[in-house]
């Protein structure tokens, strides 16, 4: 949470200040759009590292060395369902009331879905990288396979 919390703080200070304070539009896009991405790779990150603590007794600095190689191993997916997640909010941006009100509500809606979606994705990685070979016990655990 700390984490995360730093990350989205380096976001807002990048939107906020440095946007008004640098005339070069060029490199305050691109510091924009890096923040940006970087608060989305730690949020991903983060939900990686929940999802270890729930599933495995590791100690903190395994937890977090596990988690960030399935977020670098795959960044793509792990990256979409983090933007998904705060999209809506980038909206809020836009200082409009209206676009506002339009953000709550799409973030009230998309949460609980892209909540389960990054649990579901999240134990298959588990079950490719970590189950199949050292806990055959629960691997697939829960999955019903009609055949």
């Amino acid at each position: 949470g700390l984490l995360v919390g730093l990350s989205y703080s380096v976001f807002i200070f990048v939107y906020n200040f440095i946007f008004a304070a640098i005339e070069n539009r060029l490199i305050t896009y691109t510091a924009l759009i890096f923040s940006f991405t970087q608060f989305v790779f730690i949020l991903s990150v983060s939900y990686q590292y929940l999802m270890l603590n729930e599933v495995y007794k590791l100690s903190f600095s395994q937890r977090f060395v596990n988690c960030l190689k399935f977020s670098i191993i795959n960044i793509f997916p792990n990256m979409l369902f983090a933007f998904l997640t705060v999209y809506p909010l980038v909206l809020m941006f836009f200082n409009s009331l209206s676009i506002d009100i339009v953000a709550l509500i799409l973030f009230a809606i998309s949460i609980s879905p892209t909540t389960i979606c990054v649990i579901l994705y999240t134990n298959k990685q588990f079950d490719k990288y970590i189950n199949l070979e050292k806990y055959p016990e629960i691997f697939e655990k829960g999955i019903y396979r009609n055949y």
